[in-house]
């Protein structure tokens, strides 16, 4: 007579069809995974608590299962599922990303604001890498155009445009301007006008005003291109203008001053407006300064090109 050991009895009871016994299947780790049984509670009726949201659930394994524990996984508010969602990170247990609309207009408008930002060419929207990214991110987003990126741009200037201007055309609102001019390597003049101010809440803001060519860097001509700015943005009340110590400038602050004095605008009628860039003069000292050792400078700097220009003597 052949004898079998107790483990091997108890293998062939739970798995031969004869005995008619099913073998016991251990739920998925993942359900119990955000399920934690309810300790004190009647053994014929066992009770399994939500980690995330701590709702009560039956699951006695004869009577009820785990299928309603799968299905309030499903709909559970609190559970973001890492498989729908993108995973934070390796070694997390628990996910906190949370679920977001999809819309097309926020889509194109954070776009626009990228473009914006990184200074990114119009014709980016049409690489092919960034096509297979976005149908990877959310198939459901139509890329825009170059032409339609060009218009999302515009308008996001203007509406950041209109908030500037209603901050600056405040009562009681006096804006310190910051100008600069230079030429290009093309030989373009530019100008640029920045405005400084401070809000209710003493928090000190800038902006960038206007960005233009000039015909030259006369001090009439500035005056005038600065007046016609501020014109534009309805601004009628100075605190200080701050220039570099170029005597073009000097022209163009008694310009602006002659056109302000009479609407109230400026305080102590302008005596005190011209704000001379001490970076700029500090640049002159230490520019005139090096004039005496300019010949070194040169030197060094050819000794340096040549030893830079060859592995070898590098």
């Amino acid at each position: 007579m052949t004898s079998f050991s107790i483990e091997e009895t108890s293998k062939q009871s739970c798995s031969s069809p004869v005995l008619g016994k099913r073998k016991s299947v251990k739920p998925p780790p993942s359900v119990w995974e955000h399920f934690i049984k309810v300790e004190g509670c009647d053994p014929k009726y066992l009770r399994a608590a939500c980690k995330h949201c701590g709702t009560l659930y039956a699951c006695d394994s004869k009577r009820n299962g785990i299928t309603n524990l799968k299905r309030h996984l499903e709909k559970c508010k609190k559970y973001v599922n890492p498989l729908e969602d993108n995973v934070e990170g390796e070694g997390d247990s628990e996910s906190s990303l949370m679920a977001i609309s999809f819309t097309q207009e926020n889509c194109r408008t954070m776009f626009a604001s990228m473009v914006i930002l990184d200074e990114l060419p119009f014709k980016f929207v049409e690489s092919e890498g960034f096509h297979q990214f976005c149908r990877t991110l959310n198939p459901k987003f139509v890329i825009p155009s170059r032409v339609t990126v060009a218009k999302d741009c515009f308008q996001m200037y203007m509406r950041e445009k209109k908030k500037l201007k209603n901050a600056l055309t405040r009562s009681g609102q006096r804006v310190c301007l910051t100008i600069d001019t230079w030429t290009s390597v093309q030989k373009i003049n530019y100008m640029v006008i920045t405005a400084h101010f401070i809000d209710d809440d003493w928090n000190l803001h800038k902006g960038i005003l206007n960005f233009c060519q000039v015909a030259n860097h006369k001090g009439d001509i500035i005056g005038r291109a600065i007046e016609k700015c501020l014109e534009g943005w309805g601004i009628d009340r100075l605190f200080t203008v701050t220039v570099d110590n170029a005597s073009s400038n000097d022209v163009a602050i008694a310009y602006l001053v002659k056109k302000f004095k009479g609407r109230n605008g400026l305080v102590l009628d302008g005596e005190f407006i011209h704000i001379r860039c001490y970076v700029h003069i500090f640049n002159l000292i230490v520019s005139d300064a090096l004039k005496d050792l300019h010949v070194s400078i040169i030197r060094i700097r050819n000794v340096v090109k040549y030893v830079r220009s060859s592995p070898a003597r590098l």
